[in-house]
């Protein structure tokens, strides 16, 4: 396994009161080699202006494993269009080094309202999902990807 590896990307545009609202998550998948640690997304929208978004860790993933997550939502106006496509790689830094998972030197690429994006090597995702119920909270949803060449039946 790489020491960053993307797992997934969402780029969602939604309608909310007249107004388009833009949706970016990534979720990536780090090697725990230390405490201290910053995880990072570097991505840029159809305006070609780079962007670092911070990610936070969100949960184990087995041994010495961490799933981290980036999210940023986005409203339209008549001062601000939103990102549209986006164009990204992921940087993780711990101990002193740099680590780029940048899709082989190519970078990653999100078509606007694509919906989810899943890495190569992943067949099925357990997507957007938080470990612990919020208070008043009486289900838990869940939302998977699947790869369509599994041609899955039932999920």
């Amino acid at each position: 396994m790489k020491i960053v590896q993307l797992l997934q990307a969402t780029n969602t545009i939604s309608r909310h009161k007249h107004q388009f609202q833009q949706d970016l998550v990534f979720v990536m998948l780090i090697e725990n080699v230390a405490y201290h640690k910053l995880v990072e997304v570097h991505w840029a929208g159809e305006d070609g202006v780079w962007h670092t978004l911070r990610a936070e860790y969100h949960s184990s993933s087995g041994t010495n494993r961490e799933v981290w997550r980036a999210q940023a939502t986005f409203n339209s106006s008549d001062d601000a269009s939103l990102p549209g496509d986006v164009e990204f790689a992921l940087r993780y830094c711990v101990l002193g080094k740099e680590y780029w998972d940048n899709n082989k030197s190519s970078n990653y690429f999100s078509n606007a309202d694509s919906g989810v994006l899943l890495e190569q090597s992943v067949r099925l995702l357990h997507v957007d999902f938080n470990p612990i119920l919020q208070e008043g909270q009486r289900h838990c949803p869940i939302m998977v990807a699947v790869r369509h060449s599994l041609q899955p039946k039932s999920v």
